[in-house]
Parts: structure tokens; sequence; C-alpha cells
């Protein structure tokens, strides 16, 4: 379940990273980074591009 709450998290950043730029989108990188980690903490295998599925 935490794996599944992380890649809609990851996939919320990506569609952000899209449309934002300058800072926000800084942060929405940093977001993106830290859900694609947290899934693999949780034990999903890594992607090579977390959260485009």
């Amino acid at each position: 379940m935490a794996q599944d709450v992380e890649a809609r998290i990851a996939a919320a950043c990506v569609r952000l990273v899209a449309v934002t730029e300058n800072r926000a989108r800084d942060r929405a990188v940093d977001g993106l980074r830290d859900a694609a980690l947290a899934q693999v903490r949780w034990g999903a295998a890594p992607e090579p591009f977390p959260g485009l599925d």
C-alpha cells in the first residue's frame, strides 16, 4: 500500500514538473526524487523513469 501511495505521489510530481518552472519545478523534482526513493525503501523495484507508468 505504501508503495502505491508513493507511486501516485511520483506521478503527481511528474505532472507538476511538466507545467511549472523555476523554483516550483525544482520543488517538484525534489518531490519526485523523494517519492521514488521512498518506493524503493518500501520494497518496490527501482524504476528507470518513476512516475511515468
